[in-house]
């Protein structure tokens, strides 16, 4: 018997030690060896990359590593997302879903950092309900307090 729950227990943390290494360790030496550039912040969001374009939303990102998360939240509406994506080789991949959606609001977004480490310019797809279409814009972020 006491050998019996040694193995669940060594089991556990085996599994336990598996879950941080592949969630928490993995990510941060992959970013260090990598030298990611730090995304971290709020960026403002625009349909354009004309610099008179009234801004859409901001975003603010959180970097683990290679591993992000971001919430968003527009300028009129007061619409929330949130994000979850990774960041690799300068380029940002991030799976969106609205607040309060119950997963029928969801898209993705690719975005490409720019050599400044000011912009992110990219595309996002998402499924347009009202017109019953998958719909591809372009995105274009710019650091919050880059001028």
């Amino acid at each position: 018997m006491n050998e019996f729950l040694i193995g669940i227990l060594s089991g556990l943390f085996s599994g336990f030690l598996v879950w941080v290494t592949r969630e928490f360790l993995y990510p941060q030496l992959i970013g260090f060896f990598n030298k990611l550039p730090k995304i971290s912040g709020t960026w403002v969001l625009f349909d354009s990359s004309n610099k008179n374009a009234n801004p859409i939303s901001r975003i603010t990102i959180s970097q683990f590593g290679t591993r992000i998360s971001a919430t968003s939240e527009r300028i009129r509406s007061g619409r929330r997302f949130n994000y979850r994506g990774t960041f690799d080789s300068g380029i940002l991949t991030l799976v969106f879903e609205e607040v309060g959606g119950e997963g029928y609001i969801v898209g993705a977004t690719v975005v490409k950092l720019s050599s400044n480490r000011q912009v992110l310019e990219g595309q996002s797809t998402y499924y347009k309900h009202d017109t019953g279409t998958i719909v591809n814009i372009p995105r274009y972020y710019k650091r919050e307090n880059s001028s």
